[in-house]
């Protein structure tokens, strides 16, 4: 350091000590100079070096005030006379803080009361007209003809106060009392109030004023200095906690945060926040004017809701701004990331598990384990340091038009905007953006539009950063612009519709044409017992692509569905918070483009579960072949026991390869099959294919002794090739025994053509 700068920094540093603190003995003989004192300065002299009250005849009320912006690490000294006994008619007040100058009026500070009925010295803490009593001094102190005491207050960073006196006027001081309290934290004045009767209009006096400490400074906050941390959307039924809906905000910053002007929106709602100085490293609480007084125990509580059931109980859109509208703080939370059914339904909070991360995301925030039911004003119950968000991915693409290419990035994204040379496709990149609600999509704009029926290789290098400072792993995308969607062009895949308690249905989708599909141009609907369909309701919002070969799963809670059956792969789940409810017993579930076209439905039934096998909840139907009907009961089949039941977001467990070379016109495939649900050679397909149409037949299975053992089609028309899948089930929905069997296959039509098949298959044993 330069002895130029030395010297600067010097001056600056005693400059700044100063500022931060001040006295006056009154030995230069008045009160207007060094410091300046303001009010009433008509009722006041300086008389024997003491400042003191010399007003008109009459009961009234007189004020002096100084500039004094000095709150942290403090102490206020002073000495002040009385001649008089005090009573509620002649007493004083001592305001060591207050954030106006006039000291008679609304105003909030901290202030000293001399005297009183209580004859005491008492500390107060006063918002607007309403004063609360936080310390009580010895009673009777200054219950005497007349008083000479010196007074010593201090309050430290983490406002803890104490009162001390010594009644001689000396520095021998007695402790009166102590208290916690630092809801305010700003300054602008220090003053005296005397208040009298006409007899004692010249009977105060003071002497000796020194302050020190340090002022509280506020600073302009930066995103997520302050972050929302707690959220209590249904407080009834109450565990411990007052009934009231509140939203907890935490400043984690190392700074002191003047709120003037902030806004904070719930849902469609705006509301702006009471100016306040928002200390570092505190909680602040917003709720309905109505609770500010009951959860003003827990901690510093402003009135900000219109009204008491202001947040939604299944979820809502929060965010923070300052008066710039600069975003500071958001959470898009749904009652899904309590993770707990019995919380969920009320009572309990919604905990972030670690402030730090600043990452809205639902693996960061968890159900309250308070034994209040929530931490309202103090560090979260589930608090941990340790990070429980997973590592983001790119994991969708969106064309909303030729010159645009959409990113979607699994978590919320860090301010930083990555280089255009990380994103290699022709035509080049030429812009990048940080988009999205929950700012987790990238927009790339190209420098040349996207051509219609191309396919083109889009290259992500990685190095995306999230919110956390976690990057994203390289990832490619083959794609081009979306196409209509046509009839079967995305199938119906997999469904759950009967879930475990507290579980969650899904439909898997799944891409089968050679078209890139728009997500938000897909419906689901279900079709009711008289054939009418439900209102459809879109997949999503985002016009992402659906590509070739690509499955979608949708769910009310996709984390819940992705750990139930071991999923990984979050790019092909999708939450779809207003999904039609399943039916659990039975259903027709209809998916449609946007113009209602049906691209696909599937009735659905828990009779088509392998019944033998006692399964229960929790187990999906997989469609056995994509190209195969959506409607034929035998092209679904119980997940397979060795899967966990269920394989959403991949090939399914009982999937089934189809050639077009068939050895004969009826063959089966395997021969020998295991119908113990373990995804290996658990259904027997029967494929046909015949030159002459509008054959009509039937399928019957038989036991090596001639008996029937199942029909699987009675009396139908054939179709010119398909497959029949046996299960392994008999007529009555018992498993068969194991052994060798015959398929027995018939058909004929009225131009004289009869063919009979008889092919053995073998029905092996269950694995275990």
């Amino acid at each position: 350091m330069t002895k130029e700068y030395f010297c600067i920094f010097v001056f600056l540093f005693f400059q700044n000590i100063v500022f931060a603190q001040w006295s006056d003995d009154f030995s230069d003989g008045d009160f207007e100079n060094d410091p300046t004192w303001i009010g009433n300065t008509e009722h006041f002299i300086v008389e024997d070096g003491w400042l003191r009250l010399h007003a008109p005849a009459a009961a009234g009320t007189s004020c002096l005030s100084v500039a004094s912006d000095i709150v942290v690490d403090a102490s206020w000294e002073f000495v002040f006379k009385m001649d008089f006994r005090p009573s509620s008619s002649n007493y004083a007040k001592v305001y060591l803080i207050s954030d106006r100058e006039t000291l008679n009026t609304p105003l909030n500070g901290y202030y000293l009361r001399l005297g009183y009925t209580e004859r005491d010295i008492c500390l107060f803490r006063q918002n607007g007209n309403i004063s609360e009593k936080l310390i009580m001094g010895q009673p009777n102190t200054l219950d005497a003809a007349s008083c000479h005491v010196r007074v010593l207050v201090t309050r430290d960073k983490e406002g803890f106060w104490e009162i001390k006196t010594d009644l001689s006027g000396g520095h021998d001081f007695t402790l009166e009392g102590s208290a916690q309290d630092k809801p305010i934290n700003s300054s602008s004045y220090f003053g005296v109030v005397c208040t009298y009767t006409s007899t004692r209009n010249t009977g105060f006096f003071f002497d000796d004023f020194r302050v020190d400490g340090l002022p509280y400074t506020p600073f302009r906050a930066d995103p997520y200095d302050i972050v929302i941390n707690e959220i209590m959307a249904n407080p009834s039924p109450s565990v411990r906690l007052p009934e009231y809906e509140y939203v907890e905000l935490y400043n984690r910053s190392g700074k002191n945060i003047e709120m003037s002007g902030w806004t904070f929106t719930y849902g469609n709602t705006t509301r702006n926040i009471p100016s306040y100085l928002f200390p570092a490293g505190e909680f602040l609480l917003l709720a309905h004017a109505t609770a500010v007084s009951e959860l003003s125990a827990y901690g510093a509580t402003l009135p900000v809701m219109t009204s008491l059931t202001a947040i939604t109980n299944t979820g809502q859109y929060l965010q923070l701004k300052d008066p710039e509208g600069t975003l500071i703080s958001w959470v898009d939370f749904n009652d899904n990331w309590y993770d707990d059914p019995f919380k969920s339904n009320g009572g309990w909070s919604l905990e972030q598990v670690n402030p730090d991360l600043t990452c809205s995301v639902s693996s960061n925030w968890k159900a309250s384990n308070g034994r209040n039911g929530g931490t309202p004003g103090q560090i979260n119950s589930v608090y941990s340091p340790i990070s429980h968000v997973q590592a983001p991915e790119v994991i969708r693409l969106a064309t909303p038009d030729p010159y645009t290419i959409i990113l979607y990035v699994s978590n919320p994204l860090k301010n930083i905007l990555p280089d255009v040379s990380q994103f290699t496709i022709s035509p080049k990149v030429e812009q990048i953006a940080i988009t999205g609600q929950h700012f987790d999509q990238l927009q790339l704009s190209l420098q040349l539009p996207l051509q219609e029926g191309e396919w083109y290789d889009l290259s992500v290098a990685g190095g995306v950063t999230d919110c956390a400072g976690y990057e994203t792993p390289p990832v490619q995308f083959h794609f081009a612009l979306p196409q209509y969607v046509d009839s079967l062009d995305v199938v119906i895949n997999e469904i759950l519709f009967n879930p475990v308690s507290g579980g969650n249905s899904f439909v898997e989708l799944y891409n089968r044409s050679k078209n890139a599909v728009q997500a938000s141009d897909l419906q689901l609907s279900m079709r009711n017992t008289n054939g009418g369909l439900s209102t459809p309701v879109p997949l999503s919002d985002d016009p992402f692509l659906l590509l070739p070969g690509q499955y979608l799963v949708v769910s009310r809670n996709v984390s819940s569905v992705m750990q139930q059956y071991g999923a990984t792969n979050q790019n092909a789940f999708l939450q779809m918070p207003r999904m039609p409810a399943l039916t659990r017993e039975s259903g027709r579930l209809v998916l449609l483009n946007k113009s209602l076209r049906v691209i696909d439905e599937v009735h659905y039934n828990s009779k088509q579960h392998i019944d033998f096998l006692n399964l229960g909840n929790g187990v999906s139907l997989e469609r056995i072949h994509p190209d195969r009907h959506s409607l034929d009961p035998g092209n679904w089949h119980t997940a397979a026991q060795t899967e966990g039941f269920g394989t959403p977001g991949r090939r399914n467990s009982q999937y089934l390869a189809f050639t077009n070379d068939l050895p004969a016109e009826v063959s089966i495939f395997p021969e020998v099959f295991s119908p113990d649900n373990d995804g290996i050679d658990d259904v027997l397909s029967i494929n046909y294919r015949f030159d002459t149409p509008s054959l009509t037949g039937e399928v019957i299975i038989f036991d090596s002794s001639g008996r029937k053992i199942k029909n699987l089609v009675r009396q139908q028309i054939f179709s010119a090739e398909g497959t029949i899948f046996w299960d392994g089930s008999d007529d009555r929905g018992r498993k068969a025994s194991t052994g060798i069997y015959v398929v027995y296959f018939q058909v004929y039509n009225s131009n004289g053509v009869h063919k009979i098949f008889k092919i053995p298959c073998v029905l092996a044993g269950f694995r275990r």
